[in-house]
């Protein structure tokens, strides 16, 4: 967090998920959790908390589990208690309920026009993504508060080695094979977010290659797949686009 305060680079203040829910986890995922925002809440690069990602550890959401629901909404008070001046994504991707302050949504569409007809109507659809998850709880609702796709793209460009220095992993993911595939790829995307009228911003997934995420704009030791300004000049004609899209 330290260079992301002095580099600039935005940031969320996300929680490491549990397997399972029970009281047990709960309780543990609570005192951890406050550790962690009193912590890092003097870092300026954090622009906001994130108590759970993807309903992990909390599977019985859209179930109606109210001990689940209960525990989610207990994180989100916890961090308003602990730092007030920061916006909530209470549950990062689906399944929100109507504590948290953006309305955030994962969509691994393979491309911009696949994504953009998931919503030509101008509407938040009720299933996301591959229409497995819903967005919005019961008693939650998008009025007032921006639309963000917080993940989205997961594009992965081969490397260029030979096929048996390959990690298996490689073999598990849709995989691009040069750069200018990719920069095409990422521009299209660029250009189906943009038309979509309700967004107000969105994270692209992802900055760098991890150990089981293969999808980074950066490799694992930091090398560029594409060149920064071809990136910063699909975002120059994006920015225009976005950040109207908050519901009245």
């Amino acid at each position: 967090l330290y260079w992301c305060d002095r580099l600039g680079l935005l940031v969320w203040g996300e929680m490491a998920n549990a397997r399972a829910w029970n009281y047990e986890v709960q309780e543990r995922i609570e005192a951890e959790w406050a550790s962690a925002v009193e912590r890092d809440r003097s870092h300026p690069c954090i622009i906001a908390w994130v108590p759970l990602n993807e309903s992990m550890g909390y599977p019985k959401l859209e179930a109606g589990d109210a001990r689940q629901i209960a525990g989610l909404e207990r994180l989100v008070h916890l961090t308003r208690h602990l730092d007030p001046t920061r916006p909530v994504i209470d549950n990062d991707g689906w399944e929100q309920t109507a504590t948290s302050d953006v309305v955030a949504i994962h969509d691994y569409s393979h491309s911009g026009e696949k994504l953009a007809s998931r919503y030509v109507d101008g509407n938040l659809p009720e299933r996301i993504w591959s229409g497995s998850r819903i967005s919005l709880l019961p008693g939650a609702d998008a009025k007032g508060k921006p639309i963000l796709l917080t993940e989205v793209g997961g594009f992965l460009m081969r490397p260029d080695v030979p096929e048996e220095e390959l990690d298996r992993m490689y073999h598990i993911y849709d995989s691009i094979t040069s750069t200018d595939v990719l920069l095409e790829k990422y521009v299209e995307l660029m250009e189906g977010i943009g038309s979509v009228p309700f967004l107000a911003g969105f994270c692209y997934t992802q900055l760098t290659d991890v150990e089981q995420e293969l999808n980074g704009l950066l490799t694992y030791d930091r090398k560029p797949k594409i060149e920064a300004e071809k990136v910063a000049a699909a975002h120059e004609r994006l920015a225009d686009r976005l950040g109207q899209g908050i519901r009245s």
